[in-house]
Protein backbone atom coordinates (compact mmCIF):
# COMPACT_ATOMS: atom_id res chain seq x y z
CA UNK A 1 0.00 0.00 0.00
CA UNK A 2 1.43 3.40 -0.99
CA UNK A 3 -1.49 5.75 -0.41
CA UNK A 4 -3.06 7.58 2.50
CA UNK A 5 -5.83 5.88 4.46
CA UNK A 6 -8.13 7.44 7.07
CA UNK A 7 -10.34 4.92 8.87
CA UNK A 8 -12.45 7.73 10.36
CA UNK A 9 -12.58 5.72 13.62
CA UNK A 10 -14.96 3.15 12.16
CA UNK A 11 -14.76 -0.13 14.12
CA UNK A 12 -13.63 -3.45 12.65
CA UNK A 13 -14.85 -6.63 14.35
CA UNK A 14 -13.83 -10.21 13.59
CA UNK A 15 -10.72 -9.49 11.55
CA UNK A 16 -9.34 -12.82 10.34
CA UNK A 17 -6.04 -13.07 8.49
CA UNK A 18 -4.58 -16.57 8.21
CA UNK A 19 -1.91 -17.26 5.60
CA UNK A 20 1.44 -18.81 4.83
CA UNK A 21 2.61 -15.56 3.22
CA UNK A 22 5.01 -12.89 4.48
CA UNK A 23 3.82 -9.42 5.54
CA UNK A 24 0.43 -9.79 7.18
CA UNK A 25 -1.99 -7.57 9.08
CA UNK A 26 -4.91 -5.40 8.13
CA UNK A 27 -2.21 -3.96 5.84
CA UNK A 28 0.56 -6.31 4.79
CA UNK A 29 3.13 -3.69 3.79
CA UNK A 30 2.96 0.10 3.64
CA UNK A 31 5.65 1.99 1.73
CA UNK A 32 5.79 5.80 1.60
CA UNK A 33 2.21 6.02 2.81
CA UNK A 34 0.15 6.90 5.85
CA UNK A 35 -2.70 5.42 7.87
CA UNK A 36 -4.70 6.87 10.74
CA UNK A 37 -7.86 6.54 12.84
CA UNK A 38 -8.19 2.75 12.58
CA UNK A 39 -9.94 0.67 15.26
CA UNK A 40 -9.70 -3.12 15.21
CA UNK A 41 -11.93 -4.38 18.02
CA UNK A 42 -11.53 -8.16 17.68
CA UNK A 43 -9.95 -10.83 15.52
CA UNK A 44 -6.66 -12.54 14.71
CA UNK A 45 -3.64 -12.21 12.44
CA UNK A 46 -1.71 -15.40 11.84
CA UNK A 47 1.07 -16.50 9.49
CA UNK A 48 3.45 -19.45 9.43
CA UNK A 49 6.28 -17.11 8.38
CA UNK A 50 7.18 -13.55 9.32
CA UNK A 51 6.33 -9.86 9.47
CA UNK A 52 3.01 -9.94 11.30
CA UNK A 53 1.30 -7.05 13.05
CA UNK A 54 -2.13 -6.40 14.46
CA UNK A 55 -2.47 -3.52 12.01
CA UNK A 56 0.60 -3.56 9.71
CA UNK A 57 3.10 -6.29 8.87
CA UNK A 58 5.83 -3.95 7.58
CA UNK A 59 5.85 -0.14 7.84
CA UNK A 60 8.51 1.41 5.59
CA UNK A 61 9.12 5.17 5.25
CA UNK A 62 5.54 5.78 6.41
CA UNK A 63 3.41 7.10 9.26
CA UNK A 64 0.75 5.54 11.44
CA UNK A 65 -1.28 7.48 13.99
CA UNK A 66 -4.34 7.25 16.22
CA UNK A 67 -4.89 3.52 15.72
CA UNK A 68 -5.94 0.75 18.13
CA UNK A 69 -6.03 -3.04 17.95
CA UNK A 70 -7.49 -5.81 20.11
CA UNK A 71 -6.39 -8.98 18.32
CA UNK A 72 -4.22 -12.07 18.67
CA UNK A 73 -1.09 -11.94 16.51
CA UNK A 74 1.21 -14.85 15.68
CA UNK A 75 3.99 -15.64 13.23
CA UNK A 76 7.54 -16.88 12.96
CA UNK A 77 9.53 -13.67 13.42
CA UNK A 78 9.13 -9.89 13.23
CA UNK A 79 5.87 -10.04 15.18
CA UNK A 80 4.36 -7.02 16.96
CA UNK A 81 1.06 -6.11 18.52
CA UNK A 82 0.66 -3.11 16.23
CA UNK A 83 3.46 -3.47 13.64
CA UNK A 84 5.74 -6.38 12.82
CA UNK A 85 8.64 -4.32 11.46
CA UNK A 86 9.30 -0.60 11.01
CA UNK A 87 11.98 1.17 8.96
CA UNK A 88 12.29 4.94 8.66
CA UNK A 89 8.76 5.42 9.98
CA UNK A 90 6.77 7.11 12.74
CA UNK A 91 4.11 5.48 14.91
CA UNK A 92 2.24 7.83 17.25
CA UNK A 93 -0.71 7.59 19.63
CA UNK A 94 -1.38 3.96 18.75
CA UNK A 95 -2.46 1.35 21.28
CA UNK A 96 -2.62 -2.42 21.46
CA UNK A 97 -5.54 -2.78 23.84
CA UNK A 98 -5.65 -6.54 24.40
CA UNK A 99 -4.52 -9.86 22.98
CA UNK A 100 -1.74 -12.43 22.72
CA UNK A 101 1.39 -11.83 20.64
CA UNK A 102 3.39 -14.95 19.79
CA UNK A 103 6.52 -15.36 17.69
CA UNK A 104 7.96 -18.81 17.18
CA UNK A 105 11.33 -17.33 16.31
CA UNK A 106 12.87 -13.90 16.90
CA UNK A 107 11.98 -10.18 17.08
CA UNK A 108 8.75 -10.15 19.05
CA UNK A 109 7.35 -7.08 20.83
CA UNK A 110 4.22 -5.71 22.44
CA UNK A 111 4.11 -2.62 20.22
CA UNK A 112 6.65 -3.36 17.44
CA UNK A 113 8.54 -6.56 16.75
CA UNK A 114 11.59 -5.16 14.93
CA UNK A 115 12.89 -1.57 14.65
CA UNK A 116 15.71 -1.42 12.13
CA UNK A 117 17.46 0.36 9.25
CA UNK A 118 19.71 3.44 9.25
CA UNK A 119 16.71 5.69 8.57
CA UNK A 120 15.42 6.85 11.95
CA UNK A 121 12.14 5.48 13.26
CA UNK A 122 10.12 7.10 16.04
CA UNK A 123 7.51 5.46 18.27
CA UNK A 124 5.78 7.87 20.65
CA UNK A 125 2.74 7.96 22.93
CA UNK A 126 1.97 4.29 22.26
CA UNK A 127 1.01 1.43 24.56
CA UNK A 128 0.39 -2.29 24.78
CA UNK A 129 -1.66 -4.36 27.20
CA UNK A 130 -0.71 -7.86 26.18
CA UNK A 131 0.80 -11.26 26.67
CA UNK A 132 4.00 -11.47 24.60
CA UNK A 133 5.92 -14.67 23.94
CA UNK A 134 8.84 -15.46 21.65
CA UNK A 135 12.02 -17.46 21.22
CA UNK A 136 14.60 -14.67 21.16
CA UNK A 137 14.79 -10.88 21.07
CA UNK A 138 11.51 -10.47 22.96
CA UNK A 139 10.45 -7.22 24.61
CA UNK A 140 7.50 -5.43 26.13
CA UNK A 141 7.82 -2.44 23.81
CA UNK A 142 9.89 -3.96 21.00
CA UNK A 143 11.88 -7.12 20.38
CA UNK A 144 14.91 -5.74 18.52
CA UNK A 145 16.09 -2.12 18.18
CA UNK A 146 19.13 -1.24 16.12
CA UNK A 147 21.09 -0.30 13.00
CA UNK A 148 19.89 3.29 13.41
CA UNK A 149 19.35 6.01 15.98
CA UNK A 150 15.69 5.36 16.65
CA UNK A 151 13.50 6.77 19.41
CA UNK A 152 10.83 5.49 21.79
CA UNK A 153 9.13 8.10 23.97
CA UNK A 154 6.21 7.98 26.38
CA UNK A 155 5.43 4.36 25.56
CA UNK A 156 4.10 1.80 28.04
CA UNK A 157 3.56 -1.93 28.27
CA UNK A 158 1.43 -3.79 30.83
CA UNK A 159 1.20 -7.57 30.87
CA UNK A 160 3.63 -10.45 30.58
CA UNK A 161 6.71 -11.14 28.48
CA UNK A 162 7.93 -14.74 28.08
CA UNK A 163 11.11 -15.94 26.37
CA UNK A 164 11.96 -19.52 25.40
CA UNK A 165 15.58 -19.00 24.27
CA UNK A 166 17.43 -15.72 24.88
CA UNK A 167 17.45 -11.90 24.87
CA UNK A 168 14.36 -10.68 26.69
CA UNK A 169 13.47 -7.57 28.68
CA UNK A 170 10.48 -5.62 29.91
CA UNK A 171 11.31 -2.70 27.64
CA UNK A 172 13.34 -4.25 24.82
CA UNK A 173 14.77 -7.66 24.00
CA UNK A 174 17.95 -6.67 22.15
CA UNK A 175 19.78 -3.41 21.38
CA UNK A 176 22.37 -3.37 18.60
CA UNK A 177 24.55 -0.75 16.86
CA UNK A 178 22.49 2.31 17.79
CA UNK A 179 22.75 5.68 19.53
CA UNK A 180 18.99 5.87 19.93
CA UNK A 181 16.91 6.82 22.95
CA UNK A 182 14.17 5.55 25.25
CA UNK A 183 12.51 8.40 27.16
CA UNK A 184 9.64 8.27 29.68
CA UNK A 185 8.88 4.63 28.89
CA UNK A 186 7.37 2.10 31.29
CA UNK A 187 6.86 -1.61 31.78
CA UNK A 188 4.60 -3.19 34.39
CA UNK A 189 4.08 -6.91 34.73
CA UNK A 190 5.80 -10.29 34.60
CA UNK A 191 8.93 -11.45 32.80
CA UNK A 192 9.16 -15.21 32.47
CA UNK A 193 11.86 -17.61 31.30
CA UNK A 194 10.40 -20.77 29.79
CA UNK A 195 13.40 -23.09 29.98
CA UNK A 196 17.15 -22.45 30.21
CA UNK A 197 17.16 -18.93 28.77
CA UNK A 198 20.03 -16.48 28.59
CA UNK A 199 20.39 -12.69 28.40
CA UNK A 200 17.17 -11.84 30.21
CA UNK A 201 16.86 -8.67 32.27
CA UNK A 202 14.21 -6.57 33.95
CA UNK A 203 14.47 -3.79 31.34
CA UNK A 204 16.80 -5.05 28.59
CA UNK A 205 17.80 -8.49 27.40
CA UNK A 206 21.08 -7.95 25.51
CA UNK A 207 22.77 -4.60 24.89
CA UNK A 208 25.39 -4.17 22.16
CA UNK A 209 24.69 -0.48 21.54
CA UNK A 210 25.12 3.06 22.83
CA UNK A 211 21.40 3.59 23.39
CA UNK A 212 20.54 5.88 26.30
CA UNK A 213 17.52 5.88 28.61
CA UNK A 214 15.83 8.68 30.55
CA UNK A 215 13.02 8.53 33.12
CA UNK A 216 12.10 4.91 32.36
CA UNK A 217 10.46 2.66 34.97
CA UNK A 218 9.99 -1.11 35.20
CA UNK A 219 7.49 -2.23 37.84
CA UNK A 220 7.73 -5.92 38.74
CA UNK A 221 6.97 -8.25 41.63
CA UNK A 222 9.51 -9.76 43.99
CA UNK A 223 9.40 -13.18 42.35
CA UNK A 224 10.28 -11.76 38.93
CA UNK A 225 13.05 -9.70 40.48
CA UNK A 226 14.46 -12.82 42.16
CA UNK A 227 14.16 -14.96 39.03
CA UNK A 228 16.16 -12.39 37.05
CA UNK A 229 18.78 -11.85 39.74
CA UNK A 230 17.60 -8.24 40.16
CA UNK A 231 19.45 -7.36 36.93
CA UNK A 232 18.26 -4.48 34.79
CA UNK A 233 20.16 -5.92 31.83
CA UNK A 234 20.69 -9.56 31.01
CA UNK A 235 23.96 -9.07 29.11
CA UNK A 236 25.77 -5.75 28.53
CA UNK A 237 29.21 -7.26 27.82
CA UNK A 238 29.16 -6.05 24.19
CA UNK A 239 28.31 -2.45 25.01
CA UNK A 240 31.14 -0.15 23.91
CA UNK A 241 30.88 2.51 26.64
CA UNK A 242 30.72 2.47 30.44
CA UNK A 243 27.03 3.31 30.79
CA UNK A 244 25.72 1.70 33.98
CA UNK A 245 21.93 2.24 33.70
CA UNK A 246 21.49 4.57 36.73
CA UNK A 247 18.16 4.75 38.53
CA UNK A 248 17.45 8.19 37.08
CA UNK A 249 17.47 6.52 33.66
CA UNK A 250 15.96 3.11 34.45
CA UNK A 251 14.25 2.64 37.80
CA UNK A 252 13.05 -0.72 39.09
CA UNK A 253 9.91 -0.35 41.21
CA UNK A 254 8.09 -2.91 43.34
CA UNK A 255 4.65 -4.03 42.23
Amino acid sequence: FKGNFDGNNHEIFGLKVETDDWYVGLFGCIYSGSIKNIKICSGSVKTSVGFAGGIVGNLDNSTMENCTASVNVSGSGNVGGLVGNISGSTVSNCHFLSGEIVGNNSYVGGIVGHVQNSDKSTVKDCSANASVKGSECVGGLCGWFGNGDHEFSKCTMKGSVTVTNNSCGGLVGSLYDSNGTFTDCQFEGLIKKDGDCGSTGIAIGADASNVTFKNCVCTIDEQTKTDLGNKKVGDSSKRSDDYNYPDDDIKVADK
